[in-house]
Protein backbone atom coordinates (compact mmCIF):
# COMPACT_ATOMS: atom_id res chain seq x y z
CA UNK A 1 0.00 0.00 0.00
CA UNK A 2 2.84 2.32 0.83
CA UNK A 3 4.35 1.61 -2.85
CA UNK A 4 0.99 2.35 -4.30
CA UNK A 5 0.62 5.62 -2.78
CA UNK A 6 4.07 6.44 -4.07
CA UNK A 7 2.51 5.65 -7.65
CA UNK A 8 1.05 9.98 -7.74
CA UNK A 9 4.61 10.92 -8.16
CA UNK A 10 4.15 9.45 -11.94
CA UNK A 11 2.44 12.17 -12.84
CA UNK A 12 5.06 14.29 -13.05
CA UNK A 13 7.18 12.76 -15.53
CA UNK A 14 3.92 12.30 -17.35
CA UNK A 15 3.21 16.44 -17.10
CA UNK A 16 6.94 17.29 -18.42
CA UNK A 17 6.23 14.81 -21.15
CA UNK A 18 3.39 16.76 -22.78
CA UNK A 19 5.38 19.88 -22.93
CA UNK A 20 3.47 22.31 -21.15
CA UNK A 21 3.77 25.91 -21.90
CA UNK A 22 4.65 26.76 -18.59
CA UNK A 23 7.30 24.46 -16.46
CA UNK A 24 8.05 26.20 -13.85
CA UNK A 25 10.42 23.57 -13.13
CA UNK A 26 12.99 23.57 -16.77
CA UNK A 27 12.55 27.06 -17.17
CA UNK A 28 13.82 28.22 -13.76
CA UNK A 29 16.03 25.42 -12.47
CA UNK A 30 16.53 23.50 -15.60
CA UNK A 31 15.50 20.37 -13.88
CA UNK A 32 14.37 17.70 -16.48
CA UNK A 33 11.15 15.84 -14.47
CA UNK A 34 11.46 12.67 -16.78
CA UNK A 35 15.06 11.69 -14.53
CA UNK A 36 14.79 9.68 -11.33
CA UNK A 37 17.13 13.24 -10.09
CA UNK A 38 14.38 15.29 -11.08
CA UNK A 39 11.49 13.31 -9.37
CA UNK A 40 13.54 13.02 -6.13
CA UNK A 41 14.69 16.95 -6.91
CA UNK A 42 11.15 17.84 -6.35
CA UNK A 43 9.93 15.74 -4.25
CA UNK A 44 12.33 16.34 -1.34
CA UNK A 45 11.85 19.90 -1.76
CA UNK A 46 15.03 20.98 -2.80
CA UNK A 47 13.57 24.37 -4.31
CA UNK A 48 12.85 25.43 -0.84
CA UNK A 49 15.29 23.36 1.32
CA UNK A 50 18.06 26.52 1.84
CA UNK A 51 14.69 27.94 4.08
CA UNK A 52 15.04 24.62 6.27
CA UNK A 53 16.41 25.65 9.73
CA UNK A 54 17.33 29.40 7.87
CA UNK A 55 18.26 30.77 11.64
CA UNK A 56 21.17 30.88 13.75
CA UNK A 57 20.51 29.73 17.43
CA UNK A 58 19.04 32.94 18.92
CA UNK A 59 16.66 33.34 16.11
CA UNK A 60 15.63 29.75 16.28
CA UNK A 61 15.26 29.78 20.16
CA UNK A 62 13.07 33.23 19.40
CA UNK A 63 10.84 31.39 16.87
CA UNK A 64 10.08 28.04 19.19
CA UNK A 65 9.01 31.08 21.47
CA UNK A 66 6.90 33.27 19.27
CA UNK A 67 5.13 30.18 17.66
CA UNK A 68 4.17 29.18 21.54
CA UNK A 69 2.74 32.69 22.12
CA UNK A 70 0.58 32.08 18.82
CA UNK A 71 -0.57 28.58 20.72
CA UNK A 72 -1.24 30.61 23.89
CA UNK A 73 -2.91 33.40 22.28
CA UNK A 74 -5.08 31.09 20.15
CA UNK A 75 -6.14 28.62 23.11
CA UNK A 76 -6.20 31.56 25.76
CA UNK A 77 -3.65 29.91 28.14
CA UNK A 78 -6.18 27.41 29.14
CA UNK A 79 -6.34 25.33 26.41
CA UNK A 80 -2.49 25.38 26.41
CA UNK A 81 -3.21 23.94 30.36
CA UNK A 82 -5.78 21.61 29.19
CA UNK A 83 -3.62 20.08 26.60
CA UNK A 84 -0.87 19.41 28.82
CA UNK A 85 -3.44 17.53 31.21
CA UNK A 86 -4.81 15.98 28.18
CA UNK A 87 -0.85 14.74 27.14
CA UNK A 88 -0.58 13.44 30.88
CA UNK A 89 -3.97 11.41 30.29
CA UNK A 90 -3.01 10.09 27.18
CA UNK A 91 0.19 8.90 27.56
CA UNK A 92 -0.90 7.17 30.56
CA UNK A 93 -4.11 5.55 28.71
CA UNK A 94 -3.40 4.89 24.99
CA UNK A 95 0.32 5.14 24.97
CA UNK A 96 1.63 4.40 22.23
CA UNK A 97 -1.00 6.22 20.30
CA UNK A 98 -0.01 9.34 22.47
CA UNK A 99 3.40 8.87 21.53
CA UNK A 100 3.21 8.58 17.95
CA UNK A 101 0.91 12.28 18.23
CA UNK A 102 3.03 13.70 20.06
CA UNK A 103 6.03 12.95 18.44
CA UNK A 104 4.48 14.69 15.03
CA UNK A 105 3.67 17.80 17.24
CA UNK A 106 6.52 17.67 18.24
CA UNK A 107 8.73 17.40 14.94
CA UNK A 108 6.38 20.23 12.88
CA UNK A 109 6.30 22.63 15.81
CA UNK A 110 10.24 22.25 15.65
CA UNK A 111 10.66 22.45 12.02
CA UNK A 112 8.59 25.13 10.94
CA UNK A 113 9.88 27.38 13.64
CA UNK A 114 12.85 26.79 12.22
CA UNK A 115 11.23 27.51 8.60
CA UNK A 116 12.73 31.08 7.66
CA UNK A 117 9.60 32.37 5.36
CA UNK A 118 7.53 34.97 5.86
CA UNK A 119 4.05 33.16 5.22
CA UNK A 120 4.88 30.03 7.84
CA UNK A 121 1.60 30.45 9.77
CA UNK A 122 -0.95 28.56 8.31
CA UNK A 123 2.34 25.47 8.28
CA UNK A 124 1.58 25.29 11.69
CA UNK A 125 -2.25 23.60 11.38
CA UNK A 126 -1.49 20.21 11.98
CA UNK A 127 0.16 21.48 15.24
CA UNK A 128 -2.84 23.06 16.54
CA UNK A 129 -5.38 20.33 15.10
CA UNK A 130 -2.92 17.63 17.45
CA UNK A 131 -2.97 19.71 20.39
CA UNK A 132 -7.10 20.73 19.87
CA UNK A 133 -7.13 16.66 20.39
CA UNK A 134 -5.13 17.15 23.52
CA UNK A 135 -7.07 19.69 24.72
CA UNK A 136 -10.67 17.25 24.63
CA UNK A 137 -8.70 14.38 26.33
CA UNK A 138 -7.67 16.90 29.05
CA UNK A 139 -10.98 18.14 29.09
CA UNK A 140 -13.01 15.04 29.38
CA UNK A 141 -11.12 13.71 31.76
CA UNK A 142 -10.86 16.77 33.80
CA UNK A 143 -14.67 16.68 34.43
CA UNK A 144 -14.63 12.93 35.10
CA UNK A 145 -11.85 13.43 38.01
CA UNK A 146 -14.16 16.59 39.10
CA UNK A 147 -17.47 14.24 38.82
CA UNK A 148 -16.70 12.63 41.77
CA UNK A 149 -16.53 15.42 44.15
CA UNK A 150 -19.23 17.51 45.34
CA UNK A 151 -19.14 21.10 47.18
CA UNK A 152 -21.51 21.71 49.94
CA UNK A 153 -22.97 25.02 50.06
CA UNK A 154 -25.40 26.49 52.62
CA UNK A 155 -28.69 26.22 50.32
CA UNK A 156 -27.35 22.80 49.34
CA UNK A 157 -25.28 20.72 47.28
CA UNK A 158 -23.01 21.74 44.04
CA UNK A 159 -21.76 18.63 42.15
CA UNK A 160 -18.49 19.78 40.86
CA UNK A 161 -18.65 17.88 37.75
CA UNK A 162 -21.26 20.68 36.27
CA UNK A 163 -19.44 23.77 37.43
CA UNK A 164 -16.40 21.91 35.41
CA UNK A 165 -18.99 21.45 32.63
CA UNK A 166 -19.77 25.39 32.48
CA UNK A 167 -16.57 26.32 33.22
CA UNK A 168 -15.07 24.57 29.95
CA UNK A 169 -18.30 26.01 27.83
CA UNK A 170 -17.73 29.09 28.76
CA UNK A 171 -13.73 29.22 28.10
CA UNK A 172 -15.28 27.38 24.56
CA UNK A 173 -17.42 30.48 23.96
CA UNK A 174 -14.78 33.23 25.41
CA UNK A 175 -12.07 31.50 22.99
CA UNK A 176 -14.67 32.31 19.64
CA UNK A 177 -15.16 35.55 20.89
CA UNK A 178 -11.31 36.64 21.47
CA UNK A 179 -10.24 35.08 18.46
CA UNK A 180 -12.73 36.32 15.78
CA UNK A 181 -10.87 39.68 15.17
CA UNK A 182 -8.49 37.48 13.88
CA UNK A 183 -10.48 35.27 11.40
CA UNK A 184 -13.07 37.95 10.49
CA UNK A 185 -12.61 38.88 7.04
CA UNK A 186 -15.98 40.58 6.79
CA UNK A 187 -14.20 44.07 5.51
CA UNK A 188 -11.68 42.47 3.70
CA UNK A 189 -11.84 43.79 0.34
CA UNK A 190 -8.27 43.94 -1.33
CA UNK A 191 -8.45 40.84 -3.17
CA UNK A 192 -11.43 42.28 -4.86
CA UNK A 193 -10.06 45.27 -5.76
CA UNK A 194 -7.06 44.02 -6.90
CA UNK A 195 -8.74 41.12 -9.06
CA UNK A 196 -11.07 44.21 -10.61
CA UNK A 197 -7.82 46.44 -11.35
CA UNK A 198 -6.31 43.27 -13.10
CA UNK A 199 -8.66 42.44 -15.66
CA UNK A 200 -9.62 46.21 -16.32
CA UNK A 201 -6.12 46.10 -18.01
CA UNK A 202 -6.41 42.71 -19.84
CA UNK A 203 -8.15 42.51 -23.50
CA UNK A 204 -11.12 40.28 -23.67
CA UNK A 205 -10.94 36.31 -23.85
CA UNK A 206 -7.65 36.84 -22.31
CA UNK A 207 -5.90 33.73 -19.81
CA UNK A 208 -4.83 35.58 -16.54
CA UNK A 209 -2.67 33.17 -13.81
CA UNK A 210 -2.35 33.81 -10.08
CA UNK A 211 -1.14 32.53 -7.31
Amino acid sequence: MFIAGLTIYFYLPLRDMANPQLNYVRTYYNIDLKTPYGIWWMISGQAYRFFAFGYDLAGYLKEIISTGHRLWRNYTGVGVILGFIGAFFLVRQRQRFAIGMIISLVMVYGFYSGYAVADKGTMFLPVYVLWAILIAVGAHNSYKFAREFSIIWPNGTLKLGILVQGTLAGIAIMTCCANWRWVDMSNTYGPEIFGRQVLNTVSPDALVMGS
